[in-house]
């Protein structure tokens, strides 16, 4: 009876409601260090290989252009050669999106696969959907219904943006006049990794050990001199698991036997970077 009575008391006490919460907590500075201590050190990972890969809820860096979807809800999208990916920042970075339309950035920030309907969770007492339960320091990702049935399946949430479009003044050649060049002439192509040759890319043999194929829709080569590696990540020219993905060479034209090579100075990808 005593226990009732009690429960009859708490019952009739003015319920308070809870604030909405907050995603991310107003305010919170999203500093270096904090972040890679939440979410881990960012990896180095193309938009093609985003939107076709498993990374979901991979911290990642990237770059892209970036264009409209619903600005007015704050999505956008973030596109580079024939990968697009779902775009949204945290609070602080949302609203300045709009500024960076038309613009070629680098974003870092979690990827998050995007589902039809990821149903609800209970948080702070309120039914919120569950991509907030599962990240709270997080915005809610979309729902992909109605009129976003045509968005990407994949989405990036990002807490860091700059515009690198002026570096795009000095693009990379395409591969059919690089390599018309003479040997010792310098190159800066960008393609897929072809591994050690494993699409056929080329009827030719590995020049030397460890050659490897770039390539792209006009043209092959050989890239010899520096493997396909860098600070956080490493292709391997016998995986097929890494074939496909954008990197770009620097390097100049070489003769390998009868045929035009690379030998390369540099190789990037994303942040990832052979000096």
């Amino acid at each position: 009876m005593e226990a009732a009575r009690i429960l009859a008391l708490v019952l009739a006490l003015p319920q308070v409601p809870h604030a909405p919460p907050s995603f991310p907590p107003s305010g919170r500075s999203r500093d270096s260090a904090r972040v890679e201590r939440v979410y881990g050190v960012p990896e180095p990972v193309d938009v093609w290989s985003l939107e076709h890969g498993a990374y979901h809820r991979h911290t990642v860096i990237t770059k892209g252009r970036v264009g409209q979807l619903d600005p007015r809800r704050g999505y956008y999208e973030l596109s580079e050669e024939n990968g697009r990916v779902v775009l949204f920042g945290v609070q602080e970075i949302n609203p300045t999106l709009s500024g960076f339309l038309g613009r070629r950035v680098e974003v870092v920030g979690v990827a998050r696969d995007l589902i039809a309907a990821q149903g609800t969770c209970t948080f702070r007492m309120q039914q919120v959907p569950q991509s907030v339960c599962d990240d709270p320091e997080l915005p809610p990702t979309p729902d992909l219904t109605n009129d976003r049935i045509a968005w990407p399946r994949v989405s990036i949430t990002i807490w860091s943006i700059t515009d690198v479009t002026p570096l795009d003044s000095k693009r990379e050649e395409d591969f059919a006049t690089a390599l018309a060049g003479s040997p010792g002439q310098k190159v800066r192509l960008r393609g897929r990794f072809g591994g050690a040759n494993l699409e056929g890319a080329l009827t030719s043999r590995p020049p030397e050990p460890g050659a490897w194929v770039l390539h792209s829709d006009d043209g092959a080569v050989w890239v010899v001199g520096k493997p396909p590696r860098g600070a956080g990540w490493h292709f391997d020219p016998s995986y097929r698991g890494d074939v496909g993905k954008w990197l770009e060479v620097e390097g100049t034209l070489a003769r390998c036997g009868t045929e035009t090579c690379v030998r390369a100075r540099r190789v990037l990808y994303g942040q990832g970077r052979v000096p």
